[in-house]
């Protein structure tokens, strides 16, 4: 195999560096999806119950719990 230019190995690590990263998001964006899911469900699965999901990330505990608010009040407006 010919020696690559400095400028063509550079740019292919790039190209490879930022794949990986894609993957990586597509993934993080799955598990995202997959916790949404979880944590919503589908009400003929899972019936009009709550689940919290407690983690780290005090914000998206902080919106969970304000969906869970926001749902409260409609079925009360309902009832």
């Amino acid at each position: 195999m010919a020696h690559q230019p400095d400028g063509l190995a550079q740019l292919k690590k790039r190209v490879a560096s930022a794949a990986h990263e894609i993957d990586r998001l597509k993934s993080d964006n799955q598990r995202m999806s997959d916790t949404i899911d979880d944590v919503w469900g589908d009400r003929k699965r899972k019936g009009d119950s709550l689940a919290i999901v407690v983690d780290s990330d005090r914000d998206a505990l902080r919106g969970q719990l304000e969906g869970y608010i926001a749902t409260i009040d409609r079925f009360l407006e309902e009832k």
